[in-house]
């Protein structure tokens, strides 16, 4: 799934960015408020057994959402006023224009939402550890070895990759039950300014499951984690 955000993983969520995400009507991303409590999503030190899976996206959606992803960071403030005028709307936000796409485009890219699917690619160990500084250290093996050395700094409200800091908080609110992942609530840490965008997800799924996503666009780094929530 590279570089389709939590659009697909959402779907799912849209395209290649949580922005998008919201258009799509997938992934519910809203500003998060700074006193938010997002502590219970982190897990505790320990090694937790994990299932790594993959987004099968059609064709036709990655092409779309990544058109509309275009025009929305072309755009974004605009983009996210727009999204305010909606707020709580239980589906995808209504066409417009600066979306870079038409309206029969649009309803296109929704209709193939449905036919993403997550596919487990693999079992194993998810690592959580304190790390010397401050803060929670993942490892992973196998098909989720991208997470190795990120770091979860809740002190700092800020996440550290390999691919730079994540510091834009927003909540996490999935609440389609046709999602490829079902319904889940959680946080996500993005980077800011110019350069790939980086999202860190961690939350939980409506079956109890923990969930963290790792996803670099322009890249093949996406990473998709269920895990079990007791070490």
């Amino acid at each position: 799934m590279a570089a389709l955000g939590l659009a697909a993983l959402a779907a799912c969520s849209g395209a290649t960015d949580d922005a998008a995400n919201n258009a799509a009507g997938a992934n519910a991303a809203v500003p998060a408020d700074v006193a938010a409590d997002f502590q219970h999503y982190l897990p505790a030190p320990g090694t937790y057994p994990a299932r790594a899976m993959r987004l099968a996206v059609p064709a036709d959606y990655r092409r779309l959402a990544a058109r509309m992803m275009g025009a929305i960071q072309r755009d974004r403030a605009w983009f996210e006023t727009y999204a305010r005028q909606h707020p709580g709307a239980r589906g995808p936000l209504p066409w417009h224009p600066r979306f870079g796409m038409s309206a029969a485009d649009y309803r296109r890219m929704i209709a193939l939402s449905s036919e993403i699917r997550l596919e487990e690619v693999g079992r194993l160990p998810l690592g959580v550890a304190a790390a010397p500084g401050g803060g929670l250290v993942l490892s992973a093996g196998g098909p989720a070895a991208r997470l190795n050395g990120i770091v979860l700094h809740p002190e700092r409200d800020s996440v550290d990759t390999p691919r730079g800091r994540l510091t834009r908080r927003v909540a996490i609110n999935q609440n389609n039950p046709d999602a490829p992942t079902g319904p889940w609530t959680g946080v996500q840490w993005s980077s800011e300014g110019r350069g790939p965008g980086i999202r860190l997800a961690l939350g939980q799924t409506a079956r109890g499951e923990g969930i963290v996503y790792y996803d670099v666009s322009g890249a093949d780094e996406t990473v998709v984690l269920f895990f079990g929530r007791e070490p």
